[in-house]
């Protein structure tokens, strides 16, 4: 079928064309100034040479018409000389009555091969890798729509109008920066090959737990997800593989320089982020561990308060590197020991280790290989006794300040759920023998009598015993377990005298200040509450906490309330990894947060509480972090001073107590005899 050409008006219609005004602004290219235009064709076979006759695309009846169809060619290909052209003259595209414009930019685009001064030469701006990398010298050739082309063969010299006739060769990129790419791919290529992803798991591999990585495999998911997944800055992998290899031994307060090297010695600069980058990314990937679902997720129902981090009370002394801390089990986290400034134990695989904080000194306290299969769960070190209870139910003691480092081992409980989870050396009310306080999974709590070795109490409970915390009169113990309610029992013959409630899952924590009243309790919602053991219930026998405090990032399995005397009275709430909360008791509303990078072990007070140990378990850069006191002097009257600062807080007690010290103007750390007139004024008091 022979198709005849449709009217002009039709055309225009049904197919837009570039207005010819358009090749006619100032400065713009003519892109059409070729009167004879030649696509570039290898091919010279005659045969294709000629034209069909109708406009279809092949010989046959059935192709698409072509004839208003705009011409479009490669910017790569050359554009031929027109005197060597044999071919009609193309119509000019977009008119179709086959008329020729002129166009008065062709004279001045063929004198010269510089581009419009309106367009930016982008060769011509500097590269981050320095000049003389891409230099290239062909001439700036047109491009549709007034664009300045950034291709390497546009740029690769100009071209033959026949290839095949020579053998030159065009490169597509200088040889001095296609060989900087390779080797920079090699080595990071290299590195990731070497590396391999990541497992990400418990850090402890032994133990079962939360699947939440240690330093080291934080840093290395972070980059391998950044690889696939850009999502803003990562941590380089060589950088990674080389801070891991450093062999860093003890970092000081004098070695802190910001990014350049923290309180693990991590060097951020070095890994190309900062640490307030990674500190928001571990907050977003770690997983809190509950046993009961969503019991950590904060509604606007619940009494939990979250407390400003304006205090300085402590500031970071130095941090002694070890990589042989174990966690035995990831809920039980009182494996922290401390007997004065020079003694810190804790364990390891086989073995109980010591740490003088002062000198930095190591060694091992109680060498565990001849028991098969030990693995130690809970650390206590009072009254010149080292105890270490294991996972089979058993103890070992022995004497601190002994040269001879052999232990004496005994039996707690034979149950096939013995697991020791808590013990606590103490005093007893009765004698000057200590007592030793061990709380089992089996549902058992037993004291046993140090110098004997035998038990002189042994009760039985509705749920295991994770943590307990003796009174300072030793009348009274608070104990927290797999249960979702505070304990208060008799220190004597153990009886339950009252159960607190609010908390919403287990809890792992809990401590009894010296002070006598203030009880602290922690469990896996997130959630620390302080109680006042003169009302622990309202009139109606509901519970009455002083205030809730929501922890960070996870819940806390460790609480330590510092010595009375030792400067304002705090409590260390820590989390069990990363953050360590110290809480100002005079407000309840201000804290300090200090945060590492790894699981936490414990907290302890030595040195009459200025000084308080943190026992970090990464396997990078784990070991013991020292902080000291950095206000020791301070005002009586500021513990009640600031208190109508917590609005949600309105203690029943603040009038009496903030009166009592409205004539004495005390100042300076309280002294031994002010301790025990405090004692004495409520020795008698009784709780109930």
């Amino acid at each position: 079928m022979f198709l005849t050409r449709p009217p002009l008006a039709t055309a225009h219609d049904t197919f837009p064309v570039i207005p010819s005004s358009y090749y006619h602004e100032p400065g713009s290219f003519a892109h059409d100034d070729y009167d004879d235009y030649e696509d570039y064709d290898d091919d010279t076979d005659e045969a294709d040479d000629d034209d069909d006759d109708d406009l279809d695309m092949s010989d046959s009846d059935g192709g698409a018409p072509l004839d208003h169809i705009m011409t479009v060619t490669s910017l790569l290909s050359p554009m031929p000389v027109a005197e060597a052209s044999t071919n009609p003259t193309e119509p000019y595209p977009g008119n179709l009555d086959g008329e020729q414009p002129s166009h008065p930019a062709l004279e001045h685009h063929n004198a010269s091969s510089e581009p419009p001064a309106h367009m930016v030469n982008y060769w011509s701006i500097p590269l981050a890798t320095g000049h003389g990398f891409l230099d290239p010298t062909g001439p700036q050739n047109p491009t549709p729509f007034d664009t300045t082309p950034f291709h390497p063969l546009l740029h690769a010299g100009n071209m033959e109008e026949d290839d095949e006739s020579d053998d030159v060769f065009y490169p597509s990129v200088a040889e001095q920066l296609q060989q900087f790419q390779v080797v920079a791919v090699d080595e990071e290529e290299a590195a990731w090959q070497a590396t391999g992803p990541p497992a990400i798991s418990n850090p402890i591999s032994s133990t079962l737990g939360p699947e939440n990585p240690g330093l080291t495999d934080f840093l290395k998911d972070w980059a391998w997800r950044n690889r696939y997944q850009s999502r803003g800055p990562s941590p380089g992998i060589r950088q990674i593989n080389e801070q891991a290899a450093r062999k860093i031994t003890r970092v000081r307060y004098s070695d802190l320089q910001g990014n350049r090297c923290d309180a693990q010695g991590i060097d951020w600069n070095d890994l190309g982020v900062t640490r307030k980058n990674a500190r928001e990314r571990r907050s977003l990937d770690y997983k809190n561990y509950t046993n009961r679902s969503d019991s950590d997720i904060w509604a606007p129902h619940l009494p939990d308060r979250i407390i400003r981090n304006t205090e300085d009370l402590f500031r970071f002394r130095r941090m002694d590197i070890r990589q042989n801390v174990h966690l035995a089990h990831f809920q039980l986290r009182n494996i922290l020991a401390c007997a004065g400034r020079s003694h810190a134990f804790y364990p390891g695989q086989g073995a109980v280790h010591q740490i003088n904080p002062v000198s930095g000194e190591s060694e091992v306290a109680m060498d565990l290989n001849d028991m098969i299969g030990v693995q130690i769960s809970t650390l206590d070190a009072n009254c010149d006794l080292l105890i270490a209870g294991t996972f089979n139910g058993e103890y070992c003691m022995r004497n601190i300040y002994s040269q001879d480092k052999k232990y004496t081992e005994g039996q707690i409980t034979s149950h096939i759920s013995g697991i020791t989870n808590h013990l606590q050396i103490h005093q007893s009310r009765n004698s000057s023998a200590p007592l030793a306080a061990f709380a089992s999974n089996d549902q058992g709590f037993r004291v046993m009598d140090v110098a004997t070795e035998k038990f002189v109490l042994d009760t039985q409970y509705g749920c295991p015993i994770n943590c307990s915390a003796l009174s300072a009169d030793r009348r009274l113990r608070v104990m927290v377990g797999d249960n979702y309610n505070v304990l208060i029992a008799s220190a004597d013959t153990g009886e339950i005298l009252q159960e607190l409630g609010g908390h919403r899952d287990f809890g792992f924590a809990c401590d009894w200040s010296d002070n006598g009243w203030t009880v602290a309790t922690g469990f896996q919602d997130m959630s620390v509450k302080l109680w006042d053991a003169r009302m622990w219930t309202n009139s109606d026998g509901s519970s009455k906490p002083l205030t809730t405090i929501r922890s960070e990032m996870a819940g806390v399995r460790s609480l330590r309330f510092s010595p009375t005397g030792s400067g304002p009275q705090v409590l260390v709430a820590a989390e069990e990894a990363d953050y360590v909360n110290i809480i100002d008791i005079r407000t309840l509303a201000h804290k300090q947060t200090f945060d590492i990078f790894g699981e936490i072990g414990g907290v302890e007070f030595t040195n009459d509480g200025q000084d308080l140990n943190i026992l970090c378990m990464d396997r990078t850069r784990g070991g013991l972090v020292q902080l000291e006191r950095c206000n020791v002097g301070y005002d009586a009257e500021a513990d009640f001073k600031y208190s109508h600062q917590a609005a949600p807080l309105d203690p029943w007690w603040e009038a009496s107590q903030a009166g009592s010290f409205t004539d004495t103007k005390m100042t300076g750390p309280k002294t031994a005899a002010w301790q025990e007139r405090s004692t004495i004024f409520f020795d008698d008091l009784e709780p109930f």
